[in-house]
């Protein structure tokens, strides 16, 4: 009998930061290049060199605030979207409209793609030249652009119900929310999808690239004292909450190059937030051993896989990773 080794999480390494500054929001890595991330630290900055030096690439216009929102094309590092929104009042109401700043060079020029009225809560996703948007405020928007932002159509959209729609692109090109549709037509056209248990608040959600029945919710927020992960192996059917991680998960991703890993970041009340990964649907959960002063609040993975960030209070953190491989002995 052959008997195979198996190595799960090597690791390379500990943690390390260099900025960009004390507390980050928001962390993306750059496509297929594992060292070139950006991230969201009041102003938006770029890495070439996995998170050793920083530079400035985008600020938000007077009067503006960015939002968590940084996307950048999978295929392509040097595309990538941010969004700003203003407030004004309105008696007796306040008002937002939010802004889309496409760079399609890193980052070293910005246009405006996109302005959505009245709306402040926002998610975006990418799909190669499909470019999806959500918007919540009095009422929800939609809008797509299948010319890689460079145009956008949609408006007001009444199909997606209470709560601001996460989007989600499976590999198969299904377009599903985080409040259960899905459309199979880049929006056009949307029927219902899945129920997606949500007790403590949705954050984020994951489907398999190999497979479009396994997909992974989170939920919780820093304002809760609960939160989970939660699994479906059914195309979202049925689903099971995975081992306890201890308190609310504030994201969680999947790795491109192995969906076989999950990595969450959870914070367990009373104690430091952690990140933690699986590689075995969350039967199971590894401590990274992420240094307790640094509170995780997002997650990214370079597509190689070999390279993982987290946004946190004390900057953005980074770690290199071995992949899972199986060896057997000589015969």
């Amino acid at each position: 009998m052959l008997l195979e080794l198996l190595l799960a999480v090597a690791l390379a390494g500990g943690w390390e930061t260099h900025g960009p500054a004390p507390s980050v929001s928001v962390v993306a890595a750059g496509g297929p290049d594992s060292r070139r991330v950006y991230a969201i630290a009041g102003s938006v900055f770029r890495s070439d060199d996995g998170g050793e030096t920083w530079r400035r690439i985008f600020d938000a216009p007077p009067d503006t605030g960015l939002l968590n929102i940084l996307q950048v094309d999978p295929r392509d590092p040097d595309r990538l979207f941010v969004a700003a929104y203003q407030a004004y009042q309105t008696v007796p109401f306040s008002h937002f409209t939010t802004t889309f700043y496409r760079s399609v060079d890193g980052g070293e020029t910005w246009t405006v793609q996109l302005g959505v009225s009245d709306a402040s809560l926002c998610s975006m996703a990418l799909d190669g030249q499909a470019v999806y948007v959500a918007c919540k405020g009095r009422q929800t928007w939609f809008f797509r652009s299948e010319d890689g932002g460079d145009s956008f159509e949609g408006g007001w959209a009444t199909f997606f119900g209470l709560g601001v729609p996460t989007l989600e692109i499976a590999a198969d090109g299904l377009l599903v929310s985080s409040n259960g549709w899905q459309s199979r037509d880049a929006g056009r056209t949307w029927q219902p999808w899945v129920y997606i248990p949500l007790g403590c608040g949705f954050t984020s959600l994951a489907i398999d690239p190999s497979n479009p029945n396994r997909m992974f919710v989170s939920e919780g927020s820093m304002l809760t004292f609960c939160g989970e992960v939660q699994r479906s192996l059914d195309g979202g059917v049925t689903w099971s909450r995975t081992t306890n991680v201890g308190g609310p998960v504030l994201d969680l991703v999947m790795d491109p190059s192995d969906p076989s890993f999950i990595y969450v970041a959870a914070a367990p009340v009373g104690r430091p937030a952690r990140v933690l990964v699986s590689s075995d649907d969350g039967q199971s959960w590894q401590n990274l051993e992420l240094p307790a002063t640094a509170g995780p609040i997002d997650l990214a993975l370079a597509e190689s896989g070999e390279r993982l960030y987290a946004a946190t209070t004390a900057g953005v953190y980074a770690r290199s990773l071995l992949r899972t491989r199986s060896i057997s002995p000589r015969q």
